[in-house]
């Protein structure tokens, strides 16, 4: 019974941990004025979940101050006040500064989910670093997943694309082998 108990326990839902990278740059309102709505997706978003540790880093040139939290005591108006300061100083888009802050709450015990929402490409390191950490998070984090959500068409950047189908070919090559090993 013992053993079973135990085999009953291992399956259980592990807790998740949701990550959000929300860039507060002024080509969110100048270039397609998508502030609005993708302020409303993340509270929505957010909403709509159980339960889970919540952060959020607003970013510009660099990534600001986490917004850590879990579900029950979301305060929709307190994260949106802070990204509505930040957008009024005119910066450079640094997603890889965004990505490192961002790393450092992935929880090893916990189901991790990453979002990444930019209508741009970072002009800060260049898209080849973002392209180097997304190939570099290929396999590195179990029971993790990113979500690059390319929010305009100025987002969307062949390398980036490419470099994120590199690492879905590699996970999917790397759960093949694993069946095989079985």
């Amino acid at each position: 019974w013992l053993m079973l108990f135990a085999c009953v326990h291992v399956h259980a839902q592990r807790e998740r941990n949701y990550i959000y990278l929300f860039d507060c740059t002024q080509s969110m309102i100048e270039q397609e004025d998508i502030w609005q709505q993708t302020k409303d997706w993340l509270r929505d978003d957010i909403r709509q979940l159980e339960s889970g540790q919540i952060t959020v880093v607003p970013f510009q040139g660099k990534a600001y101050e986490p917004i850590v939290f879990d579900r029950e005591s979301y305060d929709a108006e307190k994260v949106e006040k802070a990204f509505d300061e930040y957008i009024k100083n005119r910066t450079n888009t640094s997603i890889c500064g965004a990505w490192d802050e961002g790393l450092n709450f992935i929880d090893p015990h916990k189901d991790n989910y990453l979002f990444v929402l930019t209508d741009g490409v970072d002009n800060v390191e260049g898209k080849e670093a973002v392209c180097e950490r997304i190939r570099r998070w290929c396999g590195q984090y179990k029971n993790s997943r990113v979500f690059y959500v390319m929010l305009t068409k100025a987002a969307k950047d062949p390398k980036l694309i490419e470099a994120i189908e590199q690492c879905n070919i590699a996970r999917s090559e790397e759960r093949r082998v694993g069946k095989e090993c079985r």
